[in-house]
């Protein structure tokens, strides 16, 4: 009996995110719990009411309430009782503080990779995942009990949306992307800056009937600017070894960097100047990629102007985390879009070098992710 496609992606989807779950409790279980993440559930979880929770009064930099109200319920259905984790860690309770981030880091990167399977080809799921598990963030961070897998999960749904939209809807859904906007803005008011990046999108594209805008940006944005402003606000410094570019590297390295802004622009001068399309479908989320990416490059510029050198909490690179799969997304629709432009044979051996250079040198890592963990 033959598969159908949907049900070859469907099986791609689950191996994914099994293989994602094998290895996220791996390293659960080998990496003791840290500071964030036991002060995190000490004090933000354990000690601290519901009323407290969705009132914004969490003593953290990030007070927006949904991954603590996870957490709590995660403990409270399995009953959970509070201990001292700044004296007692073991592989138990590691796994157990874990078990939500390591969901949403892998059911995020099956989504990716299912995405551009269903839509594109199973080569592109291959390259999605090929980009994807390299990066820093998608390997060690999202093991760790703290909202970063959150932010993973939802950036990308978000972002795989609006290409969605942008590449074969071309007519926006306001109810989806409000609500993924309204998710993003329950796990950190740093939203912001993706919600105002789609809501110039939206509206550059013409897309501005009133209620709906405000439903589907306005109330998100009304939502994370509340909580910011009920936020305590910490004093920052960045490391020696953590100026910006470091934190910005770790989430997108240097060269798929390059690859983010320098593969669309070609995208966009082929259709312009050689397929002469005057129908530039993909422009909208490429432009809300870059537009997101500059709103994050200009809140560290922001943290860089203000920080006092041997005062306040270091700038983690585990703030950007919206940037990893943003960075994944446009970076393999830009490849696989690429790859149907030129019909010439010398220009498609140009095109898969240029490729090469941005995977080759990462099936290293990906072999060792799957073969041997970590």
């Amino acid at each position: 009996m033959i598969m159908s496609r949907q049900s070859l992606v469907l099986l791609v989807v689950l191996v994914v995110f099994m293989a994602g779950l094998w290895q996220g409790f791996r390293i659960a279980m080998n990496k003791p719990l840290w500071n964030d993440e036991i002060f995190s559930q000490m004090q933000s979880v354990d000690n601290i009411s519901w009323k407290d929770i969705w009132l914004g009064h969490i003593q953290e930099g990030n007070n927006s309430p949904l991954f603590y109200s996870v957490q709590k319920i995660i403990c409270s259905l399995s009953g959970y009782r509070t201990i001292n984790l700044w004296k007692e860690d073991n592989v138990r309770i590691r796994c157990f503080l874990r078990i939500a981030p390591v969901v949403c880091m892998s059911l995020g990167l099956a989504l990716i990779v299912g995405f551009f399977c269903a839509y594109y080809s199973f080569w592109g799921g291959l390259i999605a995942f090929i980009i994807a598990i390299p990066i820093h963030t998608t390997i060690l961070i999202h093991t760790e009990a703290r909202p970063y897998a959150f932010v993973f999960l939802v950036t990308a749904a978000q972002a795989l949306f609006l290409l969605y939209v942008c590449r074969f809807a071309k007519e926006p859904r306001y109810g989806a992307l409000g609500l993924m906007n309204f998710l993003m803005a329950l796990i950190t008011w740093l939203s912001v800056i993706q919600i105002v990046a789609a809501g110039v999108i939206l509206w550059l594209s013409g897309y501005r009937r009133v209620f709906p805008f405000l439903s589907c940006i306005g109330l998100p944005l009304f939502v994370a600017a509340v909580y910011y402003m009920n936020a305590i606000h910490l004093k920052f410094r960045f490391m020696p070894l953590g100026m910006p570019t470091a934190v910005i590297g770790a989430n997108i390295p240097a060269v798929r960097l390059a690859a983010f802004f320098i593969f669309p622009l070609l995208i966009w001068g082929w259709d312009r100047f050689i397929s002469k399309e005057k129908n530039l479908f993909l422009w909208p989320f490429f432009f809300w990629s870059w537009l997101t990416f500059i709103g994050y490059v200009l809140f560290l510029g922001y943290l860089f102007a203000i920080q006092r050198p041997h005062q306040g909490f270091e700038v983690s690179n585990r703030y950007l985390m919206s940037l990893t799969p943003i960075g994944i997304v446009c970076l393999t629709v830009a490849i696989l879009e690429f790859l149907k432009r030129p019909r010439r044979l010398w220009i498609k051996i140009v095109v898969w070098i240029g490729i090469a250079l941005v995977i080759l040198p990462r099936l290293s890592n990906v072999y060792s992710w799957i073969v041997y963990g970590l």
